[in-house]
């Protein structure tokens, strides 16, 4: 006979939420340009996991109880961080994990902007780099979004791209070439 199989439950992450957890649970969340960070110590068997909307805070420290802090690379980093310290955790045992920051508005013929999507990722890898952590993986850039679910209790991250993004302009050009067609 087998056992019955238990689901962890599954937790929804917003953009510009933080989410750190001492308990087993999954945590999912959708990326365009946004970029998630998941942190694990195996150790302590404890999980946190970000949804970045923006590189940076426009602050030059992040303050106590700011509402705001969560949006950004930098605040998200230090506050994941800290909790794990915290919780007796040391930075060179966090398996770190990125994923996200694809260019899902591209807009025009000359891709080489810097987009949303590429701010956050170089936003998160020099947070990343200033606080001496190392990345274990990662699945990053692209013109595809990104469903993943983290797993708190293991660290696993399950990953799943969403269809390639319609470039604005030639969606635009596409309506406009069936209505002169009518």
């Amino acid at each position: 006979m087998k056992a019955p199989r238990t689901e962890l439950p599954l937790l929804y992450l917003q953009p510009g939420e933080l989410y750190f957890s001492e308990t087993p649970v999954r945590v999912a969340t959708v990326l365009g340009s946004c970029v998630s960070v998941t942190m694990y110590c195996a150790r302590l068997v404890i999980g946190s996991i970000c949804h970045i909307l923006l590189p940076r805070c426009r602050r030059k420290a992040c303050i106590p109880n700011c509402e705001d802090a969560f949006r950004y690379a930098d605040c998200s980093i230090k506050a994941m961080i800290a909790w794990f310290i915290d919780k007796g955790a040391y930075p060179a045992e966090l398996e770190v994990k990125v994923f996200g920051g694809s260019d899902i508005l591209v807009t025009g013929p000359d891709r080489r902007n810097v987009s949303v999507g590429k701010q956050n990722i170089e936003a998160a890898r020099q947070a990343l780099l200033r606080e001496g952590l190392k990345l274990h993986a990662s699945h990053i850039g692209g013109t595809s979004g990104r469903k993943i679910i983290f797993s708190t209790q293991t660290g696993e991250v399950l990953m799943k791209r969403i269809r390639k993004t319609v470039h604005i302009e030639e969606d635009l050009c596409r309506r406009q070439a069936l209505k002169q067609e009518y």
